[in-house]
């Protein structure tokens, strides 16, 4: 630590405070007063700037660090053992439809598992009420299918369960049992008719329409191999499409003959998709 004083025209202090150890050097110059004739010395106000530098040194010396003190270490970090986990129970983690939805009566139901399951274990925990009438099919050993042999009946409850007797194909059984619910579709039938029902002097280039209360055929499916709405009697020449999941379309081309009446039976092969 090192003071030096210098005076003139203007009586300045200049104190430097050196810090070894990578501290920076603080300059701090402080006009003290000036001297001027006939003007008398102002000891009280150098008196009091004298302590307030005296009150920084002192401050500043206590951030010092203590010569010849060791760091204290940090504690080292607790590591925790390893723990062995042994082989996971099997569980039932997707289902296709998922569980709660309404399904179309000729729906398939797929079951997925975490792990490989004992085929014969798992078949012999799945019953229904209403009672299953169908065959399982396994895609691999963690996804099981059920087929039903004949639809759903339909607008009605069907309720799945898994008993806790499935097993991995390490021996482990199911935790708890597994329940999953499904709604049925309804009956399909017809909601709108273009045009409508006997109606009397259509336009004979008109388009047929016919639309059903939910899907019939897939979303994005290729037209070529879907079925047709319905058919027309007697018989014209034209197009049929389906312009979305639920309503068929019909294009007489040529127009139809003026004078007929023509019925529309609806296709008794379709289903609900």
């Amino acid at each position: 630590m090192i003071f030096v004083f210098w005076a003139g025209e203007t009586f300045g202090l200049v104190i430097a405070i050196l810090l070894t150890g990578g501290f920076s050097c603080y300059i701090m110059s402080v006009s003290i007063f000036r001297l001027r004739e006939g003007r008398r010395f102002e000891m009280k106000t150098t008196a009091r700037i004298l302590v307030f530098m005296l009150v920084i040194l002192i401050v500043s010396g206590c951030n010092l660090p203590t010569p010849g003190r060791e760091p204290t270490p940090l504690p080292e970090e607790n590591v925790l053992p390893a723990v062995s986990v042994g082989p996971l129970p099997p569980a039932l983690v997707e289902a296709d439809p998922l569980p709660g939805s309404r399904i179309p009566v000729a729906s398939d139901l797929r079951f997925f598992f975490n792990q490989p399951m004992d085929r014969a274990s798992v078949e012999a925990a799945v019953s229904a009420a209403p009672a299953l009438n169908g065959s399982f099919t396994w895609a691999d050993d963690h996804q099981l299918v059920f087929q039903p042999a004949q639809p759903w009946e339909p607008n009605a409850s069907v309720e799945i369960t898994i008993a806790a007797s499935a097993r991995s194909q390490d021996g482990q059984t199911l935790l708890e049992p597994v329940m999953l619910d499904y709604q049925t579709a309804n009956y399909l039938r017809l909601v709108q008719s273009l045009p409508e029902d006997q109606t009397f002097e259509i336009d004979p280039e008109s388009a047929i329409v016919a639309s059903f209360n939910q899907p019939v055929v897939p979303l994005g499916a290729d037209s070529a191999g879907l079925p047709d709405g319905f058919v027309l009697s007697p018989g014209a020449a034209g197009r049929g499409e389906w312009l979305n999941t639920s309503t068929y379309v019909f294009y007489p081309e040529p127009a139809l003959t003026g004078g007929l009446e023509y019925t529309v039976t609806l296709n008794s092969d379709l289903d609900s998709v």
